[in-house]
């Protein structure tokens, strides 16, 4: 992972296709294994903005192009799929 830019707000990261399926596969198992009440407790992000970040990963790995995440303060981020 390379942290390409960084600001009180954001983080722009550069991952390689290992560490993307490595942090899905953690957000998967997180998803199936943490009961509602403590999901948030545990992972820092409501298990909604949990499931939008692992299907974003999911879809970057099939679509070409731009991987788009919104984060729940509603600000657009975009991060070239530089490693793929």
């Amino acid at each position: 992972m390379d942290i390409i830019n960084q600001n009180q707000d954001e983080v722009q990261v550069r991952l390689t296709v290992d560490e993307v399926v490595a942090i899905s596969n953690g957000l998967n198992e997180a998803l199936e294994s943490l009961e509602e009440w403590e999901f948030h407790v545990r992972m820092g992000v409501t298990r909604s903005e949990a499931e939008g970040l692992l299907e974003a990963f999911r879809k970057s790995q099939h679509d070409s192009g731009w991987l788009r995440l919104v984060s729940s303060s509603g600000t657009k981020s975009l991060w070239p799929r530089l490693a793929w």
